[in-house]
């Protein structure tokens, strides 16, 4: 989990009735691919400073640090409470060129995706998943 890098607001974050329709249909992936130049560094991507610039990022966008909850009026909302992002790091022997000719499809998903996207059952309250 990455958590805010300062200290942020803890509210509940009431929910319109579009959120609400939108959180019960699940997560939105997406996928970003980015080639390394030819000069750049095979490990071009830092894990440490991508970590860093999403704990900053969660200050000001916080309510994605939170988590998805129930009130007490059987309504979802978001408990601000700073808990953090799942982030995970994957590896692989690959590179971009292997993937010319893929196009976006169910098995892409499976292959690029944080594995809990496909069981969201796993981590039902999770607002946020990243994997570099």
């Amino acid at each position: 989990m990455v958590v805010p890098s300062e200290k942020t607001p803890q509210h509940d974050l009431w929910l319109s009735n579009l959120d609400i329709m939108l959180a019960q249909n699940g997560y939105t992936p997406v996928i970003y691919f980015y080639p390394a130049s030819s000069s750049s560094d095979p490990k071009f991507v830092s894990v440490d400073a991508v970590k860093i610039a999403l704990a900053k990022m969660l200050v000001p966008y916080y309510p994605f640090a939170g988590r998805l909850v129930m009130g007490a009026d059987d309504r979802l909302k978001i408990d601000c409470n700073a808990v953090g992002a799942l982030f995970v790091v994957a590896n692989s022997e690959f590179t971009l060129d292997n993937f010319n000719e893929l196009e976006p499809s169910p098995e892409m998903s499976k292959m690029f995706l944080p594995s809990m996207i496909g069981s969201a059952h796993q981590y039902p309250t999770v607002l946020l998943m990243l994997q570099v």
